[in-house]
C-alpha cells in the first residue's frame, strides 16, 4: 500500500518537475500556451488515473513491524451514559408534563430494555410521595390521572406504569 502510494506521488512530482523543465526552454507565445495546457492535462492525469487502482485496494490497520494491531471499537462507557442521560431527559420530561397538569413532586423512572438507541420503555415507576394534586381528589384518582397522563406522554401501554407512594 506505501508502495503504490509513494509511485503515485512520484508520478504527480515527475509530471510537474518535467512540465517546469519543458515550460523554461519554450519560447514565448502561443506555443508556451500550448505547451501548459498540455502538461497541465498530464498532471491532471498523473493525478487521477492511479486513484482507482488504490481505491480499490484492502487498508490494513497494522503499524510497526506487523506484529502490532490497531483495534477500532466502540466505547461502551460513553454510549451507556449517553443513552441513559437520553432516558434521564425522558424522565425529566415526563415529571414537567405531570407538573404541568396539576401533579407537581412526581418522581419517574425509567426501566429499559437496555440503553441503546432503540431501548423500549419495559416499565415505568412514579413516586407520588411528594406530589401535590388537585383538592377534592382521591388517592385511588390521583394514581388513575397520574398513569394515563404518563402513558400518553411516554406512549406506552398503561400496563406498564406503576405509581406509589
Amino acid at each position: 500500500m506505501i508502495e503504490a502510494f509513494s509511485k503515485w506521488v512520484m508520478s504527480i512530482a515527475g509530471a510537474a518537475a518535467l512540465g517546469v523543465f519543458v515550460d523554461l526552454f519554450v519560447p514565448e507565445g502561443k506555443t508556451q500556451k500550448v505547451v501548459r495546457g498540455v502538461f497541465g492535462i498530464v498532471t491532471v492525469l498523473a493525478v487521477v488515473l492511479p486513484l482507482p487502482g488504490l481505491l480499490k485496494r484492502d487498508y490494513s490497520a497494522e503499524l510497526g513491524s506487523g506484529d502490532q494491531t490497531v483495534a477500532v471499537s466502540l466505547d461502551q462507557t460513553y454510549l451507556y451514559a449517553y443513552y441513559r442521560e437520553k432516558a434521564a431527559i425522558i424522565e425529566r420530561g415526563t415529571e414537567k408534563h405531570l407538573a404541568a397538569s396539576g401533579y407537581g413532586g412526581a418522581a419517574v423512572t425509567l426501566a429499559t430494555d437496555g440503553y441503546r438507541e432503540d431501548m423500549n420503555i419495559v416499565g415505568v415507576y412514579m413516586n407520588l410521595a411528594g406530589t401535590t394534586s388537585p383538592a377534592g381528589k382521591s388517592r385511588e384518582q390521583v394514581y388513575s390521572d397520574v398513569k394515563e397522563l404518563a402513558a400518553r406522554y411516554l406512549n406506552v401501554g398503561i400496563e406498564k406504569l406503576i405509581a406509589y407512594g
